[in-house]
């Protein structure tokens, strides 16, 4: 079963009362991978969108929601590999890669979630295509609308990646990576990045949105939390050009990037919030082999 949208009101009408007996048909997983719970997933309106995929080039269901949150929107999209064979995947519109190099086990789960302004509940894209397996299969998909500038409002705001790969010997490692920030009366209060002591993160939108001085305090910041940091082109810091290139999709990504292995808490600045932003945060392991990634939300501090 496929739900089309996007074309008119009464197409995005259907499709938001087809996703209801979506969910009703298909059995969404309970178990947890770090903080993310997929029985949490669509418990209100609009309507999650989603499907099940079963091809030659792999098998499983992903989906796609909008959650209203104390007048707040956040986006929560996921991939869930109900086959036999470890999965990668790119979901370019919904801003998921999960790397050939690091693959999805079957019966796991990645999910990413971020806040988003100004998004109706029939805002979304149905050409939104999920490119997958080792022949790079295209699968038709539909997402919530990425938005590119998130909200200014005050509030505690958590954008986090879920993920899980096989280690060499074949034990199953799951993965969380969380980014936080705290705005109260239009000011950043405190950051933190909740990350595993040996996974590399990196969010390539600090360099164009943090002011210097902001930059040099999370440079600190890492130091004092026993934090490793380091800079450069994306292309040096992963093992090889190719890995690099595929995994991020981005020529963006070309320009030299921040590097951070551990956990920062309790990062603060007391700066103006001058909005935020959407863009990628890239997680890699200890190797600096890419694993997955996915969109994050951060402050603009000038």
């Amino acid at each position: 079963m496929y739900f089309f949208a996007g074309e008119a009101q009464s197409m995005a009408y259907f499709v938001k009362h087809c996703a209801m007996a979506f969910l009703a048909t298909i059995t969404l997983p309970t178990i947890s991978l770090g903080k993310c719970m997929l029985e949490g997933f669509d418990k209100g309106l609009p309507p999650a969108i989603g499907d099940e995929v079963d091809g030659g080039d792999g098998k499983f269901v992903w989906g796609s929601d909008l959650d209203r949150i104390d007048g707040r929107n956040r986006v929560w999209n996921f991939i869930r590999n109900t086959g036999q064979s470890p999965l990668n995947a790119m979901w370019r519109k919904a801003d998921i890669r999960i790397d050939y190099a690091k693959p999805l086990p079957p019966g796991e789960v990645y999910c990413n979630r971020y806040w988003v302004k100004e998004i109706s509940d029939s805002d979304i894209d149905d050409d939104a295509p999920i490119i997958y397996g080792n022949h790079n299969t295209s699968q038709r998909a539909t997402v919530f609308r990425k938005v590119e500038t998130a909200q200014e409002s005050d509030g505690y705001f958590e954008s986090a990646i879920d993920t899980a790969y096989a280690e060499v010997n074949g034990v199953v490692r799951e993965v969380h990576v969380g980014f936080s920030y705290q705005v109260e009366n239009n000011r950043i209060t405190a950051m933190n990045l909740d990350a595993p002591s040996d996974v590399y993160v990196s969010i390539p939108g600090i360099g164009s949105s943090w002011s210097s001085d902001t930059l040099a305090r999370f440079i600190q910041a890492a130091k004092e939390n026993g934090a490793e940091f380091t800079s450069g082109k994306f292309t040096d810091f992963s093992p090889s050009w190719s890995d690099s290139l595929y995994f991020s999709g981005d020529p963006a990504l070309k320009s030299p990037g921040y590097f951070t292995k551990g956990s920062i808490k309790n990062f603060g600045i007391n700066s103006m919030a001058s909005g935020s932003i959407n863009g990628p945060m890239i997680l890699f392991d200890s190797e600096r082999k890419p694993i997955a990634s996915g969109s994050v939300t951060i402050p603009v501090i000038k």
